[in-house]
């Protein structure tokens, strides 16, 4: 049926069969293509459901696909399937390997005994727009097809129809161990479609011919291609741009800060325990985020909830950066703390915004579009990281800290109100006041963190990270002053750290994701002992005495810390994007990272107080080694509430009892393929 026809019109049983069977007709096509089932060069591209699709153009199948969508019409018509299923399984293990369930639901009859659909016809074709471009990001997160593969085609029917000559019963071809995800739906009104995918998990063994490490090394680009084409299509290119764009220039932030460090020590000679607190206090708007987050999910400009905000909180660290670099307006120490916290104020407003925006945009793919996002998020937060670490040490040796914000101001704040003039964000019109928007959005939000799954991860990291004190300005002190590091080594140890952080990344997501909370949170917290406890090597310098220098001791440190900290923090980040209800999405995952950076706030002060009563100054490091301990002590004290942290749960699907059949004498053996991105599958944002 064309959707360019009339949309308004009733939509009658039978229109909605034929509407049914034409979505299974290019749903079938569309797994075929996407996992590999056949080649590409034997399909065909065409425009339906204004995407790109594409259609078999083998005789044999196209013909196998005609006979039974042609049988599968009239028994819709009848109302007597309930599901549709696609099997995949090895040919030679007969392994059943991926299921992709179609549910038919007949909605009842009206008085007259009809069923007569009045839903517009546009927006049936959009709800089926959507599966079809969940079908094509399946791609992402799914195991390779490592064997080749034969799919089959199973209807349940009503117990009491005649079977087909040409059909045979079945059973139900269930995948061992699965994995199962419930994707988008569509509904005509008279008829309604839901999906389920269930897949073997990737690390199963079965019989030698699915375990990870068995993998055949293939040309992954033509897949990365397609996975970035297909989000392209999903998102558009100038949300995007937005997405990638702000995460990039806030992984450049770390050149201002490295400046900020530089400022402090040098030319306001502050002692370590108040840089401390100087460098401490710049995270409070940070810690204000659900604040800056309710604005944003409540107050429209304009009729506009992110563009405006993003804009003015753009041009706002653009005029504070260039007031940094001029020493001749901010020449007191206090002037540029006042600054640097209202640019402060600015980043964490934009970091709120384009969280909102990635969580809102995620929703068009519900089973990967938050991993995907936060993919691209990460790829290139890691990548403005990577590059900052290669240009602030030379920056800060060449020009000083005045004049690196100077030069900053061009390259970060100002490219800030450039994307905030591509940014696409659709026009919101309500009559609603904002107090009662505030009062609704506040609700929301509290009912959100009433979940176990929300809370109780989020309070041990608040426990855990607060009450473990930081004390990063006395480190960077005791390297600069004790140890003698140049700024170029310093910022080395950031790329390696960002480096580090992409690898583990790539590893979590490789070994770990399926790990339950718990497990990762225990062996990480001993790691993060382990590597505090080596420090003690540092701090009395009897690493020197071992024979390893001190350059050589901080790097293998800082890649251990690294490692240890991701591993703990990344199952929350990913859970932020999954559990952001619609409409407080700024909010929600504004919650998170306020907890987060809430806990550093606390620990920061902490560690400052502790500096200070134990004499540090920035030529004196002789009890550093009684504040190191005393850090130690503190990492044991999660170990008391691990009891809140919880396991991982998977949603298992039960079947019916419906009559199975499928057709007979038909077996398709195809050429085994890969059929995964691994780059998609990086999941977290730099914290």
């Amino acid at each position: 049926m064309d959707q360019r026809g009339q949309t308004t019109k009733a939509i009658t049983l039978k229109g909605s069969a034929e509407i049914v069977t034409e979505f299974f007709a290019f749903g079938i096509n569309n797994i075929l293509y996407q996992r590999g089932i056949y080649p590409p060069e034997s399909f065909t591209r065409v425009s339906k459901y204004g995407l790109g699709m594409v259609v078999t153009a083998d005789e044999k199948l196209k013909a196998y696909l005609k006979n039974v969508l042609e049988q599968l019409s009239g028994w819709l018509l009848d109302g007597l399937v309930q599901k549709l299923v696609l099997v995949v399984a090895g040919v030679d293990s007969k392994t059943v390997l991926e299921r992709w369930v179609f549910d038919v639901i007949a909605e009842p009859p009206n008085a007259q005994g009809e069923r007569v659909s009045t839903k517009d016809e546009k927006e049936i074709m959009s709800e089926i727009q959507a599966i079809m471009r969940q079908i094509t990001a399946s791609v992402s997160f799914l195991p390779l097809l490592n064997e080749a593969c034969a799919f089959d085609l199973l209807l349940y029917t009503d117990k009491d129809l005649a079977i087909p000559q040409a059909w045979e019963e079945s059973d139900p071809r269930f995948v061992e161990n699965s994995t199962q995800v419930r994707l988008r739906s569509f509904t005509t009104k008279s008829k309604e479609t839901k999906m389920v995918l269930g897949w073997m998990g990737q690390d199963m063994d079965v019989k030698g011919r699915f375990n990870s490490k068995k993998v055949t090394q293939v040309d992954q680009m033509p897949i990365l291609m397609n996975w970035v084409q297909g989000l392209v299509q999903l998102y558009g290119i100038r949300t995007l741009l937005v997405l990638c764009g702000t995460n990039m220039l806030s992984g450049l932030i770390s050149i201002d800060l490295f400046a900020v460090d530089y400022m402090f020590k040098d030319e306001f000679k502050l002692s370590p325990s108040i840089a401390q607190v100087s460098t401490t206090t710049l995270m409070l708007p940070w810690a204000f985020k659900p604040l800056w987050g309710l604005i944003t999910d409540t107050i429209a400009i304009r009729g506009y909830h992110r563009k405006p905000f993003y804009l003015l909180c753009g041009c706002m660290a653009y005029v504070c950066t260039c007031l940094l670099g001029m020493n001749q307006v901010t020449y007191t120490y206090q002037l540029v703390l006042l600054v640097l916290l209202v640019r402060s104020v600015g980043y964490a407003f934009i970091d709120v915004i384009i969280d909102a925006v990635l969580a809102e945009q995620a929703r068009k793919d519900r089973v990967a579009g938050a991993q995907n996002l936060q993919s691209l998020a990460s790829f290139h937060k890691a990548f403005g990281v990577v590059l900052a670490s290669l240009l602030k040490g030379p920056l800060l040796t060449e020009l000083g800290p005045r004049l690196v914000f100077t030069v900053m101001s061009f390259v970060m704040p100002l490219p800030f109100i450039v994307l905030s003039c591509i940014m696409v964000e659709e026009h919101s019109a309500t009559s609603d006041t904002i107090a009662n928007r505030m009062r609704r959005q506040t609700r929301l939000l509290a009912k959100s963190f009433k979940s176990p799954l929300v809370w109780r991860p989020a309070l041990f990291l608040l426990l855990s990270i607060s009450l473990s004190p930081t004390i990063i300005q006395v480190y960077f002190y005791f390297a600069t002053n004790e140890l003698h590091f140049s700024p170029n080594f310093i910022a080395s140890l950031s790329l390696v750290g960002a480096i580090t952080a992409m690898l583990t990344t790539l590893l979590y997501q490789a070994k770990m994701k399926h790990t339950p909370f718990r497990s990762i949170f225990i062996w990480s917290q001993i790691g993060i002992m382990c590597v505090s406890s080596t420090t003690l090597l540092l701090v009395t310098r009897t690493n020197l005495t071992l024979g390893i220098p001190d350059k050589a001791f901080v790097i293998g440190e800082d890649v251990a810390i690294v490692i240890v900290k991701y591993m703990q923090i990344m199952p929350i980040t990913v859970l932020c994007a999954k559990l952001c209800p619609e409409g407080v999405e700024g909010t929600m995952f504004a919650g998170f990272d306020s907890i987060m950076n809430g806990s550093y706030l606390i620990s920061g002060y902490l560690g400052a107080v502790i500096a200070q009563h134990a004499g540090i100054t920035e030529n004196n490091f002789t009890n550093l080694w009684a504040v190191q301990l005393i850090i130690i002590g503190c990492k044991l004290l999660p170990f008391l509430w691990l009891f809140l942290l919880i396991s991982d749960e998977v949603n298992t699907l039960t079947s019916t009892d419906q009559n199975l059949v499928k057709p007979t004498g038909h077996e398709i053996v195809l050429p085994r393929v890969d059929a995964t991105a691994t780059v998609a599958d990086l999941q977290i944002r730099h914290v």
